[in-house]
C-alpha cells in the first residue's frame, strides 16, 4: 500500500516553432509502504536515481515528474498519466519493485523522473535508468547499476558490484567484494575493494587504490594509476594506449613480469625481490619473480612510460 503526497507543480512556457509548449514538473512522495525488503529494483527513464539505506525509521520515495504539454492543462493531465509505481514482486515478496511508467503518446514530449529511495536497512540493488546518474550507498550482496550519458557514483557495498554507463564516469569506494565497471569517454576511479576488479573505459583514465584480488584495467587515451597489495597469486593486466601507466605492488608477488611500451621507457623497482630478467630494453622488460608462480603483472601502453614499483 502507497501513499502519495503532491508537494508542488511548476510549469514553464518555452516557445517552439511557431507554438507553445509547456514544461511542468511535480514533485511527489511514496511513504508508507509495507514489508521488509532484502531487494530493490528500480526502472526509470531520463532521470536520476539514488538510493541510500540505513538512515531512516521506514522505506520511503522522494521525486520528481516531468513532462512537456501543449498547455499548462495538458502538461498536467500528462503528469497524471506518468506513473510511479512501487510494489512487492510477485513471484518474490522481498523484492521491492519501483518503476517509473510512460506512456507510449508521452515519449515524444522529454518525459521523465528523479527518484531518492532511502531504506531503512542495507539491501541489494538492481538499478537502470537512462539519461541519468546513480547513486547507491550502503548495500549488501550485490549491485547492479546501468545507465546511459551519466556518471555512477557506488560506496560502501557488503558484496559485488557490476556498474555500466558509457558517457559518464563511474567512482566506486568500500566495495566488499568483486567490482565490474565498464564505460565510455568517461574515467573510472576505484579504492578500498576487497575482491577482484575488472576496470574498461575508453577516452578516460583508470584510478585504482586497494583491491584484494586480480585487477584487469584496460583503457585508451588516457593514463592507468594502481596501488593495491593484493595478494601474492594475483593476476595484474593494465592496458592502455597512448597514456602512461603506474603501479605499486606488494613485492611478495608471483609470477612473470611483462613491461612494453613504444615511444617511451620502462622502470620497475626490482631491488627488493627476488628476480630473473629474460629480456630487457628501454621499452620492453620480461622478467619471473620471486621463482614464478601463477600470479604476474602485464602492462602494455604505447606513446607513454610505464614505470611499477614493489614495496
Amino acid at each position: 500500500m502507497a501513499r502519495k503526497l503532491t508537494f508542488a507543480v511548476m510549469a514553464l512556457c518555452a516557445l517552439a516553432g511557431t507554438g507553445c509548449t509547456t514544461y511542468a514538473t511535480r514533485r511527489f512522495t511514496l511513504a508508507n509502504l509495507e514489508g521488509s525488503y532484502e531487494r530493490i529494483v528500480v526502472h526509470s527513464t531520463n532521470g536520476r536515481v539514488s538510493l541510500t539505506c540505513g538512515e531512516v525509521q521506514e522505506l520511503r520515495i522522494d521525486g520528481e515528474k516531468r513532462v512537456n504539454g501543449a498547455s499548462f492543462s495538458a502538461a498536467e493531465a500528462n503528469l497524471d498519466a506518468l506513473e510511479v509505481v512501487a510494489k512487492p514482486d510477485e513471484r518474490d515478496p522481498a523484492t521491492l519493485r519501483i518503476e517509473v511508467r510512460i506512456p507510449e503518446t508521452l515519449n515524444h514530449l522529454s518525459p521523465g523522473a528523479d527518484l531518492v529511495i532511502k531504506a531503512p536497512a542495507p539491501c541489494a540493488a538492481e538499478i537502470s535508468t537512462s539519461n541519468g546518474p546513480i547513486h547507491v550507498a550502503n548495500a549488501k550482496e550485490q549491485a547492479v547499476l546501468e545507465t546511459s550519458n551519466a556518471r555512477i557514483e557506488v560506496e560502501q557495498v557488503r558484496g559485488s558490484v557490476v556498474a555500466r554507463s558509457s558517457n559518464g564516469g563511474i567512482q566506486a569506494a568500500g566495495i566488499n567484494g568483486d567490482l565490474t565497471a565498464r564505460t565510455s569517454n568517461g574515467s573510472i576511479r576505484a579504492s578500498a575493494v576487497q575482491g577482484a576488479c575488472r576496470l574498461h573505459t575508453t577516452n578516460g583514465s583508470i584510478r585504482l587504490y586497494g583491491a584484494g584480488g586480480n585487477v584487469q584495467a584496460d583503457t585508451s587515451n588516457g593514463s592507468i594509476h594502481l596501488k593495491a597489495d593484493v595478494p601474492a597469486d594475483a593476476q595484474i593486466t593494465l592496458r592502455t594506449s597512448n597514456g602512461a601507466i603506474e603501479a605499486s605492488l606488494p613485492r611478495q608477488l608471483k609470477g612473470e613480469l611483462r613491461l612494453s611500451t613504444s615511444n617511451a621507457a620502462v622502470h620497475a623497482g626490482l631491488l627488493h625481490v627476488p628476480v630473473e630478467i629474460k629480456y630487457q630494453d628501454e621499452g620492453d622488460l620480461r622478467a619471473v619473480l620471486n621463482g614464478g608462480g601463477p600470479g604476474g603483472v602485464t602492462a602494455e601502453t604505447s606513446n607513454g612510460s610505464i614505470r611499477v614499483d614493489f614495496r
